[in-house]
């Protein structure tokens, strides 16, 4: 594969001499990329131990100079998406040089996934976080309990007028593209050259539904990052679930900043 040139798509219906098939859900049809399963694991745990040594020495510098809440949540956050995007993009340009366009799927880019993506993105956030969230609090409710708090750190710091607007940017801009690179573009497109369709979309979206760690994101997120890969499996474009991403992160940015009960 990699002295064959690459191509972007126009579109999933142009004819592809690789065997990529739009709708096909087996291995075999699936677009070819040159990294392993194994490899997003490598890119997450470097990533993973990267941001935490560094997350720590940020908190422990900021609490001497007495630097705001808002303020490290803002660095934590901008740090642990840039710090994912650097380790994807690394990874795949020095393991397999010349592929790194193949993050981005096999459809080129068109200004149509924008508003495909945001679509989808504000479908997400409608069914998941206000329909599937409010009927996981309600179950927990009538069996006794209380539902786990979720984002209460990012919602205080979003009020706060000198750091909310620079972590919303953050939050709607740079995590979508990292996580996006990463989970759908890195991991998605290596389980799919392994496994079928589905347990592929039920994988990468278990990931990343765990990387958000609170118990109730977990839940919400799961069918979240599915539909992020069945988005992305459809159209061939990862601008289409990166859009996604950032429309669904941008209402719950705004349910988080008026706050709305969500």
């Amino acid at each position: 594969m990699s002295g064959q040139p690459f191509t972007p798509l126009a579109r999933p219906g142009d004819p592809t001499p690789e065997g990529w098939d739009a709708r096909g859900e087996d291995p075999a049809t699936a677009f070819p990329v040159p990294w392993r399963w194994w490899e997003p694991l490598a890119v997450f745990a470097l990533s993973f131990l990267v941001s935490n040594i560094l997350g720590a020495a940020v908190l422990l510098a900021s609490v001497p100079l007495g630097v705001p809440d808002p303020a490290q949540i803002t660095v934590l956050a901008a740090l642990s998406s840039g710090i994912l995007l650097a380790a994807t993009l690394g990874w795949v340009g020095l393991r397999h040089p010349g592929a790194l366009r193949r993050l981005a799927g096999p459809v080129r880019p068109r200004a149509v996934h924008l508003a495909v993506g945001a679509g989808a993105g504000t479908v997400a956030f409608l069914v998941g976080n206000l329909g599937f969230g409010q009927l996981i609090s309600w179950l927990i409710r009538r069996l006794g309990g209380e539902p786990p708090p979720v984002q209460e750190s990012l919602q205080a710091a979003l009020q706060d007028p000198g750091y909310g607007l620079v972590l919303a940017v953050a939050v709607v801009v740079a995590a979508p593209v990292a996580e996006e690179l990463f989970f759908r573009g890195l991991l998605f497109q290596a389980l799919r050259r392994s496994v079928p369709l589905w347990p592929a979309m039920g994988l990468s979206g278990l990931a990343f539904a765990l990387s958000h760690i609170e118990p109730l994101a977990i839940v919400i997120l799961l069918p979240v990052g599915m539909f992020f890969a069945w988005v992305f499996h459809r159209t061939g474009s990862l601008l289409v679930p990166i859009a996604a991403h950032a429309a669904f992160n941008l209402v719950n940015v705004v349910a988080l900043r008026l706050p709305l009960e969500v």
